[in-house]
């Protein structure tokens, strides 16, 4: 077949030939560069079954484009939706920020609250929030002072210990948080706070008596 397109420039040869490179048949192996070559060289030479298949190719590739340009166009849409989404979020978290840092307390309930979960437009700082609820319950806000609970505290001890939920491990913040909730009788923080003294962790020294005491 390639002798006979060569030789002779048949374009029906070039044709079949043509196709045989871009994969149509299995007399040889697959090669789209030297089929396009052949497949081009049969369209000059006449052959309309070439002639048809690139004007099938260019409308494919045009179409091909048109698609990828309108797909490009529709994620910088989204993209630019999201980003406006994102501002407003941050505009009014500034704006409960601001009213929070005046003091009124159940803006500091909610900056609180959004901080713990990593709110969009939020700081995701569970330290920080806990000072809030405790700032916000010291004066008074009784929702703050009642997601102050025990398991609240046990929670925080955790987070802080292994690195849970986004928060950054801090043993000495997890001590500081068991301490707090066994104090208040939660037994699952006691065996915590026992533990850390025992074998040291998150405290200055260990102390096996006092661990062993909770």
């Amino acid at each position: 077949m390639d002798k006979l397109a060569r030789k002779e420039e048949n374009p029906a040869a070039q044709f079949v030939l043509a196709m045989g490179y871009l994969g149509q048949y299995d007399f040889v192996a697959k090669n789209e560069q030297l089929g396009m070559c052949w497949l081009k060289e049969a369209a000059k030479n006449g052959s309309k079954h070439a002639q048809e298949e690139l004007s099938r190719m260019d409308q494919q590739t045009q179409e091909e484009i048109a698609a990828a340009l309108a797909a490009k166009e529709r994620m910088h849409q989204e993209d630019a939706k999201h980003k406006a989404e994102l501002r407003e979020l941050k505009e009014a978290a500034d704006a409960l920020v601001a009213k929070a840092n005046s003091g009124d307390l159940d803006a500091m309930v909610l900056v609180a609250e959004n901080m713990c979960q990593g709110t969009p437009g939020y700081k995701h700082d569970l330290y920080q929030a806990i000072q809030l609820f405790e700032d916000a319950a010291s004066k008074g806000s009784v929702t703050a002072a009642e997601k102050l609970t025990l398991d609240f505290y046990l929670g925080a001890g955790n987070a802080f210990e292994y690195g849970n939920n986004g928060v950054k491990k801090n043993l000495q913040r997890a001590v500081k948080y068991y301490k707090i909730a066994s104090q208040k009788g939660n037994t699952d923080a006691m065996y915590k706070m026992g533990l850390c003294l025992i074998e040291g962790r998150g405290v200055r020294n260990k102390n096996w008596n006092s661990g062993m005491n909770y």
